[in-house]
């Protein structure tokens, strides 16, 4: 899943390991994330987020962002 850029609906975005990235536009279920150093970043929906790395005192970052296509790529950024 790593690298996932621009998905147009994501019923549910599941992560497991370490060090993986996925961006989707819009996430309609939920989110999950197992293990450590995962980037999980939606641009809308509102998705039930579990991230059971967390409960276990590991960093995961799960963020709602405002993406804006450039010509060099997408640049996401947090939302105002």
């Amino acid at each position: 899943m790593s690298g996932e850029l621009g998905t147009p609906l994501r019923r549910a975005v599941i992560e497991q390991g370490s060090s993986n990235t996925a961006i989707a536009d819009n996430v309609v279920n939920d989110i999950t994330v197992y293990g450590w150093d995962q980037t999980v970043l939606n641009k809308s929906g509102e998705p039930f987020v579990l991230d059971r790395g967390r409960e276990l005192g590991m960093t995961n970052r799960i963020d709602r962002v405002r993406c804006v296509i450039a010509k060099d790529g997408c640049r996401c950024t947090p939302p105002p």
